[in-house]
């Protein structure tokens, strides 16, 4: 999940220097006060307390529809100047005491402890280098409709927890039999890929050009514990290089656009399983509170089986509008993927293409600094490839709560 609310978002990434160079919708990293000769350590955070209503069609036996639950994150930010350059690191941690339920599904990260822990350098000259486990500059540059969604996330939100776990009629894990997120394989922060250890580089904006890259050696390779073996792992990609190039400027009075090219490539650790290769297109524009956004990305047949001949391609697209009105915000978000499983339709989940599609409505209100009640439903369709209607899933996922970010 992109970090909640687009706001709160803005909000810790300010304070707590997680966000890209001025890259995109995210804000810079603030920097200690010039020529201090030491470091300023600030310590930040964010606390979601929500509430959710599952309906669907298809559920584990024993699921609960009604559950409360917490999301906490620390953030501790050590930042310095020099009269050249900006510098410092940021720690991540998860402050909950248990994992997410849905990791254990796939869904989302259930990692309990640190989450992204980096090293930056930067100025206005050069740009920004970062180094450790954050996310990748296809994640910061990229343009889509979950860019301006409200609430959790909309289509990158928090609709995810609690939907189909584990199905009674088979099993049909949402996370790894469906393109959940809007992200690019490795582009999700919420997995162990999305936030292997890399090395980033984000150049200044330029006219309101920005570009990035980043490596990542081992999407395998996260924190301090090294992969065992370090090669060979079925489901994980070596050398992965990723980045793109991002748009941001005023095209007209009052009128902002924002668009984006972004894509990744890497080597499947086993030569049975396709290289990756993706991209994604994203475009937006913004007018007098009014906003919308829209990307398409093509992920090939990247992970799937080298030796598949039939349903092997993968892509999505998406679209939304949002408008704000001080401290409100609506917005309107819609993803349609398709993951190709490589396999032709048959009688189980995991044959055929598995077609997803989400229209997720939010609404959130600013009540005090830092604090952000939202309310959200996501209306979801999961079709299986298979040729068994009880593979399918529909249903309503309704979100309420309120956001802390300090």
């Amino acid at each position: 999940m992109k970090k909640f609310l687009l706001g709160t978002t803005m909000l810790i990434s300010v304070s707590a220097a997680s966000a890209a160079y001025a890259g995109g919708s995210h804000a810079p990293a603030a920097a200690a006060p010039a020529n201090t000769g030491g470091l300023t350590v600030m310590v930040g955070g964010n606390y979601n307390f929500q509430s959710s209503n599952i309906d669907q069609d298809i559920e584990a036996a024993t699921q609960r529809g009604n559950s409360f639950r917490n999301d906490t994150t620390i953030n501790v930010t050590a930042a310095g100047s020099t009269d050249s350059f900006d510098y410092g690191a940021v720690v991540e941690l998860i402050a909950d005491s248990s994992a997410n339920n849905a990791g254990a599904t796939g869904n989302k990260n259930g990692d309990i402890g640190g989450n992204k822990t980096y090293l930056y350098i930067e100025n206005d000259s050069f740009g920004r280098f970062e180094a450790g486990q954050n996310v990748g500059a296809q994640n910061t540059l990229e343009v889509d409709a979950s860019r301006i969604a409200r609430g959790t996330g909309g289509i990158n939100g928090d609709w995810v927890y609690g939907v189909n776990p584990v199905a009674t009629a088979g099993s049909n894990t949402l996370g790894t039999s469906y393109l959940v997120t809007p992200n690019l394989p490795t582009g999700d922060e919420d997995t162990d890929a999305g936030l292997s250890n890399k090395i980033t580089y984000y150049t200044p904006r330029f006219s309101g050009f920005q570009a990035g890259i980043t490596y990542s050696p081992d999407t395998g390779n996260r924190g301090s514990a090294t992969p065992t073996p370090l090669t060979g792992q079925a489901g994980q990609f070596e050398g992965v290089i990723a980045g793109g190039v991002n748009f941001e400027s005023d095209i007209a009075d009052g009128v902002g656009l924002m668009a984006s090219i972004v894509g990744v490539q890497g080597d499947a650790e086993v030569n049975t399983v396709n290289d990756l290769s993706a991209y994604s297109l994203g475009l937006g524009l913004e007018f007098e509170g009014f906003s919308v956004a829209g990307s398409w990305a093509d992920l090939g047949d990247s992970g799937v089986v080298s030796t598949a001949t039939v349903n092997d391609e993968s892509e999505f697209w998406t679209l939304g509008a949002a408008y704000e009105n001080g401290p409100y915000g609506v917005s309107v978000t819609y993803l349609d993927s398709t993951l190709g499983t490589g396999v032709a339709a048959g009688a189980g989940n995991g044959t055929g293409e598995n077609e997803l599609t989400n229209l997720v409505v939010g609404a959130d209100y600013q009540m005090a600094p830092g604090l952000v009640p939202y309310v959200e439903a996501s209306f979801f369709d999961l079709e299986a490839g298979s040729t068994t209607a009880t593979f399918d899933n529909s249903g309503t996922a309704v979100l309420v709560g309120a956001n802390l970010a300090f």
